[in-house]
């Protein structure tokens, strides 16, 4: 087969197969999911399909309420009206009540991180990227960094750049040395 009607070469969309074996609205299934409804659509959201090394094929990088079962420190209660409603009105604020804010808002930050969206690059409930990232470096910082990816359209391209922003730069860094993760010697001497 060399084309499918769904993503990554499905013969039924995602939820569709996953409901296949699974008895989605069974008791079972919702105390699985500490109470929680969840619908069939989501379960990529914290599940590898095929394999992982976490138990229940949690996916690599898992936040770390999600791991524990902690769906509350989001999310409202499983019984409450709309229990997949966030736990608060902003987003970050619930964020920040676990992650330090000097940490990943640190002086001089990024002015994406600053402006305080930590679901535009990451994923609020696992990834098979490192530190929970919506999807590769390269693809999220060049929503926004549209003079870079014209730049890697020459024919030679530096390897560090077409391998991924993260290889040089972090989001949480500094803005005005470049969000560079080492001082520029050290760091092209390192390859």
């Amino acid at each position: 087969m060399h084309g499918a009607d769904h993503p990554a070469l499905l013969k039924v969309p995602a939820a569709a197969l996953c409901a296949s074996c699974h008895e989605v609205d069974s008791d079972s299934f919702v105390g699985a999911h500490f109470g929680y409804a969840v619908a069939p659509e989501s379960c990529t959201q914290c599940h590898t399909p095929h394999a992982s090394d976490n138990d229940g094929l949690m996916t690599a990088s898992s936040h770390q309420p999600v791991a524990e079962g902690e769906c509350t420190a989001c999310h409202n209660d499983p019984g409450a009206a709309e229990p997949f409603g966030t736990a608060g009105d902003d987003v970050t604020g619930m964020c920040l009540e676990c992650h330090d804010e000097g940490d990943v808002r640190p002086d001089g930050v990024h002015a994406a991180v600053a402006d305080g969206d930590c679901l535009d690059c990451h994923s609020p409930h696992g990834s098979s990227l490192p530190a929970l990232m919506a999807g590769p470096s390269s693809t999220i910082c060049l929503e926004c960094h549209t003079e870079v990816e014209e730049q890697l359209t020459g024919v030679s391209r530096h390897a560090p750049a077409v391998a991924g922003c993260l290889e040089c730069h972090t989001a949480h860094g500094d803005a005005s040395t470049k969000l560079l993760v080492a001082e520029p010697t050290t760091l092209c001497l390192g390859c």
